[in-house]
């Protein structure tokens, strides 16, 4: 159920944060915070939508160690749905969200061309996630796919992947609380470690958040990719086996060396055949990268910098247009947690019969463009998506988190050999810029009928111009690539003009709009710009340099703001100082003492580690041959 205001709150339209294209027909699936809508192309050139309403806030446990599965099997719902995607034959579509929920539809035609299966309660899979998932990859059909069935990958944010088939004739429902309530041996974590579902197996983990996913081809036609390749957000490339087998756990080679989160992965061959792999390295550079070529033997003896072709610098073309800051986004993800915890509140007073509720004040807002003049961007490459321009020639959509802006560059310059024994260059004046009037959130490319870019905005106020223009209050926009190469907006789109607006919200509970609109206090903390505030690393001191900074200040505490206003008493600065005249000697100190801290916990950690080999061995020796 959409949450709904009072009558006196201000209302808001939650904007559309993502968008996922069908492959082979003109279906469109859209998701805001509250909606899910599905975008039809008709046989006569118009468009229906479907849509499916949803819940903003994820409800909480009445209990503190009550489980996701008794708490969906009493409220199945769908909550902000972030993640959708079609698989290639177009029959499926999947979604998860903040529930944790993995959702599989099977669309059918109606004899009318109408789409059937697309409601809530007619999923044909429903699976309970451990963790948030980060990607949703269905897999291109091979000959070792079941008939009648589809293969969906799923990473979740801890970096585990798994593998689910989806077939045709799956019917399945929500697991039972009654497991939990009936069995008291039972063990949610168990479940998640050794889950007894096959398909929730890990099959593949990383040791950080997963933020992008490529796939090596099989020299063989028909069959299942030889290797998958993952990025994550500690700068790692790991390549590892695939196959029919998913052998997923067998590690061909890392590719070390990047500076930055590993944001976007992306496979294309150069002018001689050869796979090469692009990786973006944040928001600075896009590297080039060998790859082991399909049918030949594997060379796991060859280094990173041997791997690593070329790094091709492009900050300065993207800089200008990131409009998103990190830092308000992540005060705005804070104060939504804040929001949150006080609608849960005020959601157990009503079920105990207190009226009393608390009203959210809708705080003022700096705009967008005021703020970002006084501070720099961080750059975030969240996607990369090849595609042929009007000639035939491979181009590489570049797709920046926060900008009013997508970017397009020849694949032809990344792969051109170097001029130097430099690996590093600048190709910002190759990079084709199209314009947005304000943020785009989440954009795909289609190639059905010519190339297009399907593009969703944050229409919320504080991203808009100072100035109001034609486009103030477009939520969607549709960009074909023209004879030039370049991407030109169509005006009044007929797809865009299909997605179902906000309205009012019901006065009737039992009565649900397809898409409602929501306190304007709710869309103003809706955090939908999870790359920027997830990938980039926060500088902040360890442990040890806090310690030892605080050691060298000798009973001190030398902050240059005002002690008074956070409880440390005042120095009087008649009395002799303690501190050391020499600063530079104090650093000195500081990083000796940081060194031995951190080189005792290592020496403890590697003596108890051979302490544990030692009895193993001991055990092995004991035990009878």
């Amino acid at each position: 159920m959409a949450e709904a205001g009072s009558s006196t709150t201000a209302m808001a339209s939650a904007p559309f944060h993502h968008v996922a294209a069908a492959h082979h027909s003109d279906l469109c699936v859209f998701l805001s915070a509250n909606s899910v809508q599905l975008v039809d192309g008709q046989a006569n050139s118009s468009f229906k939508s479907y849509a499916i309403p949803t819940t903003v806030f994820v409800p909480q446990p009445t209990l503190p160690d009550q489980s996701d599965a008794a708490r969906y099997a009493e409220q199945p719902h769908i909550s902000f749905a972030r993640l959708a995607s079609f698989s290639h034959s177009d029959k499926f579509l999947a979604l998860t969200g903040d529930d944790k929920v993995l959702r599989v539809w099977k669309l059918e035609r109606s004899s009318d061309g109408g789409i059937t299966g697309f409601k809530f309660g007619e999923e044909i899979v429903i699976k309970l996630l451990p963790k948030r998932a980060a990607i949703l990859h269905w897999m291109p059909p091979s000959g070792s796919t079941p008939v009648g069935s589809e293969e969906l990958i799923c990473i979740d944010r801890f970096g585990d992947v798994r593998s689910f088939i989806v077939n045709e004739n799956d019917v399945r429902t929500l697991p039972s609380a009654s497991i939990y309530a009936n069995d008291k041996d039972a063990d949610e974590q168990d479940q998640m470690d050794s889950p007894d579902d096959p398909s929730m197996q890990i099959l593949l983990g990383h040791v950080s958040m997963v933020t992008s996913l490529a796939f090596i081809p099989s020299a063989k036609d028909n069959a299942p990719p030889a290797f998958i390749v993952t990025g994550d957000r500690d700068e790692h490339i790991r390549i590892s086996r695939w196959g029919q087998k998913h052998l997923a756990y067998v590690i061909d080679r890392y590719l070390m060396g990047s500076e930055a989160f590993v944001g976007a992965l992306v496979v294309v061959p150069d002018s001689e055949g050869k796979l090469r792999l692009v990786s973006s390295e944040g928001g600075r550079a896009l590297r080039v990268w060998t790859l082991p070529q399909p049918g030949a033997a594997s060379q796991t003896d060859s280094s990173s910098d041997d791997a690593c072709l070329s790094i091709n610098e492009l900050s300065s073309a993207l800089a200008p247009y990131v409009l998103a800051r990190d830092r308000e986004e992540r005060k705005r993800e804070s104060k939504a947690l804040q929001v949150s915890s006080k609608r849960n509140k005020a959601a157990k007073r009503k079920q105990s019969g207190d009226a009393k509720a608390a009203v959210e004040q809708v705080e003022s807002r700096p705009l967008a463009v005021h703020y970002a003049k006084d501070s720099k961007p961080v750059i975030v490459i969240s996607n990369l998506i090849p595609f042929n321009d009007a000639e035939g020639k491979p181009q590489l959509l570049i797709v920046v988190e926060g900008a009013t802006a997508f970017f397009h560059v020849p694949v032809s310059i990344l792969l051109s050999p170097l001029t130097s024994d430099d690996k590093v260059r600048d190709i910002s004046e190759h990079i084709r810029v199209t314009k947005a009037p304000i943020p785009i959130l989440h954009l795909i490319l289609t190639q059905r009928n010519g190339t297009s870019v399907i593009t969703t905005f944050d229409t919320r106020p504080e991203f808009r111009p100072e100035l109001p223009t034609d486009s103030d209050g477009i939520e969607a926009g549709v960009f074909t690539l023209n004879a030039s190469g370049r991407y030109e907006r169509q005006a009044n789109s007929p797809f865009v003009r299909a997605l179902l607006s906000a309205t009012e919200p019901s006065t009737n509970e039992s009565e649900e709009v397809p898409r409602a609109m929501l306190d304007q206090s709710i869309v103003e903390h809706l955090g939908l710009y999870p790359a920027l505030t997830t990938w980039p690393k926060i500088e902040v001191p360890s442990s040890a340099e806090i310690i030892a900074t605080r050691s060298s200040r000798k009973g001190r505490f030398n902050h240059p703001l005002d002690t008074s206003l956070i409880g440390v008493a005042q120095v009087d600065e008649t009395k002799p100082s303690n501190a050391s005249p020499n600063p530079q000697g104090d650093d000195e100190q500081r990083r000796k003492l940081v060194k031995t801290m951190q080189g005792g916990k290592r020496e403890r950690g590697r003596e108890r580690n051979r302490e544990a080999i030692r009895l193993a061995q001991e055990q092995a020796e004991a035990a009878p041959q």
